[in-house]
């Protein structure tokens, strides 16, 4: 591997470390602001709308996004081909999904009024979908038509094309720029929604939290287009022809990448969480809300860097030898695990500590068992997004989603078929079809590239990990 892109690797991989953590952080803190702030309906409706907002825009994205790295090299060869690929094969194809996205937020404030017109023609089940849809859009007034009109539709489109720059900046190793200018952006978008609530005492609406957001997009999109722009300058004019058929490759690694994105969510808390609570209860459910907290946050920081610094490195080395690929992986997977392992290791020994935070009254063993062990099935998902994101440079995309269809069949039929209602014993199982798949996802990785995943930490790392964990369970 060429020492130039060693290092630009390393200061991206810093930068990014540096800028998940503490974006995550201010994210957590606006998001207990908001809990405190609002009450329990109205938080559940702001948090409704992010989630409708973020889901559109990752369906309008519908794997682009993903699929920078795998053709970054060919697209930026000259400005022809850049043009080419971001109006043929990514803005023009992404449209109607992003305009349909639009449409069902402008329809927002119409669900009551259109769910009473159809009472009396539709069944009592349908009915009711049409009731809890009216019932979720009751904080509705008068005065927010502009907010779902125009606010939120506009975010949804600066948003989706703000995350097709920021993987494509990333991965030109762009990403001190980035963090920096990410984070002074949604500090401001922090204090423009905080300030005048906090110390001026102006109520907390919907527009004073989106219309900020709007702004946080608008500003953010701006720095994206100058900074992709000065890199357009530097490539060289003339002309290359394109591989034939290459539409077909970009739409099927941007279908499989989609694919992908889809059964991943199968083993996070967005599904296991309701699942959970429609199989189990919602008592059952309740324990996972720290350690889910917990997972989203590490997730978010690992997959920041495995897909940003790690898809940088990758691209770089599309065209490369076998070894030099090889010694990229090994490189990856090195800084993943001097970042998983304290969190690890910090959860193996507060994890009782940390859930008895988030719950009241008597907690059981079967309680803190259930925690940890979602805790390990979250984290399993970390060595999953390394080889994730090696498939998808390599154009791979399709074996890795047949091994994870395969991976979902047998979880359907252990929670439509398994006669237990343990919830440890059903947790026990994820777990062994994890390490199930991921066991056939290296196999299969070693037998075509010859990579295989490094599970060592440093000594010194572990042991310092150890003694910060056993000094925090006291305070705990």
């Amino acid at each position: 591997m060429a020492n130039s892109t060693h290092q630009k690797f390393i200061c991206a991989f810093h930068w990014n470390l540096i800028g998940s953590i503490s974006y995550e952080s201010l994210k957590v803190l606006h998001c207990f602001l908001l809990f405190t702030k609002l009450d329990s309906a109205t938080c559940g409706f702001v948090g409704s709308l992010f989630s409708i907002i973020y889901l559109i825009t990752r369906i309008a994205d519908f794997g682009a996004t993903n699929s920078i790295p795998p053709f970054h090299k060919l697209f930026t060869r000259n400005k022809e081909n850049f043009r080419y690929f971001l109006v043929r094969y990514s803005l023009i194809p992404h449209l109607p999904l992003i305009l349909g996205g639009v449409i069902i937020v402008a329809l927002i404030p119409f669900f009551g009024p259109f769910a009473d017109a159809l009472k009396i023609h539709l069944p009592s089940a349908i009915k009711n979908i049409f009731d809890a849809l009216a019932n979720w859009a009751a904080p509705l007034t008068i005065n927010n038509m502009t907010l779902y009109l125009v606010v939120l539709p506009l975010i949804i489109i600066l948003e989706t094309i703000r995350s097709f720059f920021r993987q494509f900046l990333h991965t030109i190793f762009q990403s001190k720029t980035i963090v920096i200018a990410e984070l002074i952006i949604f500090l401001g978008y922090l204090a423009a929604t905080w300030i005048p609530n906090i110390i001026y005492g102006y109520p907390l609406t919907l527009n004073l939290i989106f219309i900020p957001h709007l702004a946080d997009s608008v500003l953010a999109l701006i720095v994206f287009m100058i900074m992709v722009h000065n890199f357009y300058q530097t490539l060289p004019e003339g002309h290359s022809d394109l591989p034939p058929h290459l539409w077909k490759r970009v739409a099927a690694t941007k279908s499989f990448n989609y694919l992908l994105r889809v059964t991943r969510h199968m083993f996070t808390s967005n599904f296991l969480t309701p699942l959970f609570a429609i199989k189990f209860g919602l008592k059952a459910a309740g324990v996972f809300y720290f350690a889910s907290t917990l997972a989203n946050t590490a997730q978010a920081i690992v997959r920041s860097i495995v897909n940003y610094s790690g898809g940088a490195l990758f691209a770089s080395l599309k065209d490369a030898s076998q070894r030099e690929k090889k010694q990229a992986f090994d490189l990856i997977a090195k800084k993943l695990v001097r970042i998983v392992a304290p969190c690890i290791i910090f959860m193996i020994i507060n994890y009782r500590s940390i859930i008895r935070l988030g719950q009241s009254g008597e907690i059981t063993d079967v309680t803190f068992s259930i925690a940890l062990l979602f805790l390990i099935i979250s984290f399993t998902e970390f060595f999953f997004i390394l080889y994730e994101q090696f498939y998808i440079i390599e154009e791979a995309a399709e074996k890795l989603l047949v091994f994870k269809l395969f991976e979902v069949a047998i979880f359907y039929g252990l929670v439509t078929m398994s006669p237990s209602d343990s919830q440890v014993a059903t947790l026990i199982s994820i777990i062994f079809i994890r390490i199930l798949s991921f066991a056939v996802i290296a196999i299969n990785a070693y037998y075509n590239w010859k990579i295989m995943p490094n599970f060592m930490t440093n000594y010194r790392l572990a042991l310092i990990s150890v003694v910060v964990s056993l000094v925090a369970s006291y305070f705990l």
